[in-house]
C-alpha cells in the first residue's frame, strides 16, 4: 500500500515513483493520471481556458451561465476550435476529440466557478489574457494559423484596463 512515506523513501525508478505519487493523489481523492504526454495535456488545458475566462470576465457570469444561450456558446465554440487548430500546428494532441464538447463538459463540471480572470476584473487587477489567448493568437500568427476570435477577445479584456495615455 502506498504512503508519503513510500514515495519519500523510495529507491525505485522513476516511473515506480510516480505511480506511488499518483496513487497517494488518487487516495486523497484527487483523479490523477501518469503521462508522458504533458504538452498535448497542457494544451487541453489552455483550450479551455481560452474558451471560458476571457467570455467569463467579459460578461461578468459563472462557467455554467455561457452555456445558458447560443450565442454564448457558439462564441466559446469558436475560441476553443481555434486554439486547437492552433494546438494541432504545433504538434499537439490534446487529450480529447471533441474541443468544443471538452469546453462544454467544462462548463457543466465547475458551473459555479467564477473564473480568475472573472476575479480579475472585478478587483480591478491585471489579467492573464497574455498568458491565455495571447498566447493563442502569438502562436497562431508564427504558425500561420488565423485566430480572429482570440484576437478579438484578447484585445477587449485588455481594453477594459486600458488607461488614456
Amino acid at each position: 500500500m502506498a504512503n508519503l512515506a513510500t514515495f519519500v523513501d523510495s529507491q525505485g525508478s522513476i516511473a515506480d515513483r510516480v505511480a506511488v505519487f499518483v496513487s497517494l493523489l488518487n487516495r486523497a481523492g484527487l483523479e490523477a493520471h501518469a503521462t508522458t504526454e504533458i504538452q498535448g495535456r497542457l494544451w487541453g488545458k489552455a483550450i479551455a481556458n481560452s474558451a471560458i475566462n476571457p467570455l467569463t470576465a467579459l460578461w461578468r457570469v459563472a462557467n455554467g451561465e455561457l452555456l445558458s444561450s447560443q450565442d454564448r456558446r457558439t462564441m466559446m465554440a469558436h475560441l476553443a476550435r481555434e486554439a486547437l487548430l492552433v494546438a494541432q500546428a504545433s504538434g499537439r494532441e490534446p487529450p480529447f476529440e471533441d474541443a468544443v464538447a471538452y469546453v462544454e463538459a467544462v462548463c457543466r463540471a465547475t458551473a459555479a466557478n467564477r473564473s480568475s480572470m472573472l476575479q480579475d476584473v472585478e478587483r480591478g487587477h491585471p489579467t492573464e489574457i497574455e498568458s491565455i489567448n495571447g498566447i493563442v493568437v502569438s502562436e497562431g500568427l508564427r504558425l500561420g494559423v488565423p485566430t480572429p476570435f482570440n484576437q478579438a477577445v484578447w484585445l477587449l479584456v485588455r481594453g477594459l484596463h486600458s488607461t488614456a495615455g
